[in-house]
């Protein structure tokens, strides 16, 4: 059966617990917290919880002796039986596969313990400290007494695993306990890993989706910009255009109106002169009619010269 699977749709792997273990007893909290939530089971578990844990601090012993004495007869019981399966050996079994070949100890191991051995008052710290100051100090030929027989081991130890794993011993083994303690916790921290990674690719994703929409923002800004300014050009341009096609207007119709007066006085001029020449001609031939002919206008004393006798 698979493991329950957490909100988020993620699965960790939980290592599986010994049925023949013995259970811990519920403790004298837990047992009155349980009794809290029958009696009060219209209540939301937070609310309960808060209830039940600002009551039982109240309580008294008498108060809280139907809910100790149980739980005490109870780990009595549990504490005679666990010792009971610690020593048969199923414990130590369960934690480890008895069929599984052990790893030897390294050459550094091998020393440490004759350090160890050598300096028994002396604390685990202390002891790990001193033993490693002096493996450093050893040359390559002190530390192959240690060195060689622990690579030996190890090459019989790595053979040892490899049948160990291809007998099926081991998958049969993680089958039935499910995943070590550290082997869950490094499946955890890798989830955990893979979230924070998808958080920071979201994270740099949003920021990238940010700063395109600022990009594209700036850039529709420049263009509407430019628009504005091509309109205003544009507009500069027609008004100008207009501007000078009224100025050229305006010159047109001087023009003309110069024109038609140079026009104007150029007929009167004209009609003047014509009038002139009516007028001199009207008065030259009043003058020719009032003026009298040869025949008609002699003077009188020649007229009276003819007319006398001859002497």
């Amino acid at each position: 059966m698979a493991p329950p699977r957490p909100p988020g749709g993620r699965t960790f792997a939980t290592a599986r617990r010994d049925p023949e273990r013995p259970k811990l007893p519920a403790t004298s909290w837990i047992r009155y917290l349980q009794h809290c939530r029958k009696e009060k089971a219209d209540l939301k578990h937070s609310e309960v919880m808060k209830i039940a844990a600002s009551t039982w601090k109240s309580m008294g012993e008498s108060d809280r002796a139907p809910f100790v004495r149980p739980y005490e007869a109870e780990k009595a019981i549990y504490e005679k039986a666990f010792q009971k399966y610690k020593e048969s050996g199923k414990l130590a079994a369960w934690k480890r596969d008895p069929a599984k070949p052990l790893k030897p100890m390294t050459g550094f191991m091998r020393f440490a313990q004759e350090v160890r051995k050598a300096n028994p008052q002396m604390k685990m710290t202390e002891h790990t400290k001193t033993a490693g100051q002096k493996w450093k100090a050893l040359t390559a030929q002190q530390k192959a007494p240690y060195e060689e027989p622990a690579a030996k081991e190890f090459a019989a130890w790595k053979d040892k695993m490899a049948q160990y794993k291809a007998s099926g011993q081991a998958a049969a083994w993680k089958e039935k306990v499910g995943p070590s303690k550290a082997e869950s916790k490094a499946e955890k921290a890798k989830a955990a890993k893979a979230k924070a990674k998808a958080k920071e690719q979201l994270a740099k994703a949003k920021e990238k989706l940010k700063a395109k929409l600022a990009k594209e923002k700036e850039a529709a800004a420049k263009q509407k910009a430019k628009e504005k300014k091509d309109k205003e050009k544009l507009a500069k341009q027609k008004a100008l255009a207009k501007e000078k096609e009224k100025k050229k207007l305006a010159l047109e119709r001087a023009r003309q109106a110069k024109a038609k007066l140079a026009e104007k006085k150029q007929a009167a001029k004209e009609k003047s002169v014509k009038d002139k020449l009516a007028k001199d001609k009207v008065a030259a031939k009043q003058k020719a009619k009032a003026k009298p002919s040869k025949a008609t206008a002699m003077p009188a004393s020649r007229k009276a010269a003819t007319s006398a006798p001859a002497a």
